[in-house]
């Protein structure tokens, strides 16, 4: 449980969101499919990449629906 605990914190650090939430799926999948390391991480990395554009791309969208009285 320790690589557990040091893998959440290094994800806060990092500022990383999505890919606590998805890093055990993954896991899975690639051990099922023997899917190589750099796969897997290259995997998590786009996703947070998504995700991080997303949620880019809802705050502008939000700051520009405000309107100046």
């Amino acid at each position: 449980m320790m690589l557990q605990a040091r893998l959440e914190e290094a994800f806060t650090q990092m500022g990383w969101v999505r890919i606590p939430e998805i890093i055990h799926h993954h896991a899975e999948e690639a051990a099922a499919q023997n899917i190589s390391y750099l796969e897997f991480l290259d995997k998590l990395l786009q996703e947070e990449i998504m995700a991080k554009r997303d949620r880019f791309i809802r705050m502008k969208n939000t700051i520009g629906s405000f309107t100046l009285p």
